[in-house]
């Protein structure tokens, strides 16, 4: 992170900037999102109801897409408009093919033991004085999985289109935004340490 001066506004005072942006900006996609269910004629519960019974449809994906974008994206976004004298984004080698490789391997290398630690959660068993958290838990995963199953699951290029697009590429790019892009240079300059910022 480059800054003509480093000691410019307490880091702090940015980490508070920044979840009051998130704050804002939460609360106007929720109003977008209720002017746009008025518009639409959709029901109020659709939005605490993101896929209703029927399966996901246009109104759905955008309530999806909201979630990354007024939660991550705008307030990572307003917040760099805020603070210029800060880079928060990467501007060099972002063309040089071998910065990527390594992570894409590690990614590879990863994937038995993400998939060893996914079996054991599906395997985990509580005490018996926990038997109604471990109920709750498992409840929660199968309505997730049900959840999952009506998003993911078509037949249909557009659905799929929108799929990548809404599910795989936006929340990911935006989460990146806010984490990487603002949130982890403020915890960056809080901790004076790298790679504490980082973990």
């Amino acid at each position: 992170m480059d800054t003509t001066d480093g000691s410019i506004k307490n880091p702090w005072i940015d980490l508070f900037q920044l979840f009051v942006w998130l704050f804002i900006c939460t609360l106007g996609m929720q109003f977008v999102l209720l002017i746009t269910a008025l518009i639409f004629g959709k029901e109020l519960s659709d939005l605490a109801m993101a896929i209703p019974n029927r399966g996901p449809d246009f109104f759905s994906y955008l309530v999806l897409a909201s979630g990354s974008l007024g939660t991550f994206l705008l307030p990572a976004y307003f917040f760099q408009q805020r603070r210029r004298e800060f880079s928060f984004f990467p501007t060099y080698k972002v063309a040089d093919w071998k910065r990527y490789v390594g992570p894409i391997l590690f990614l590879f290398a990863l994937a038995p033991l993400m998939n060893l630690i996914g079996e054991w959660n599906m395997h985990m068993q509580l005490p018996e004085a926990l038997s109604k958290i471990e109920a709750w838990m498992r409840q929660q995963e199968d309505n997730m999985a049900q959840l999952t199953g009506q998003i993911v699951m078509t037949t249909s290029w557009k659905r799929l289109l929108l799929n990548i697009i809404v599910i795989g590429m936006l929340p990911a790019i935006c989460e990146e935004f806010f984490f990487r892009g603002a949130l982890q240079h403020i915890f960056k300059r809080i901790l004076k340490n790298e790679h504490a910022a980082v973990w």
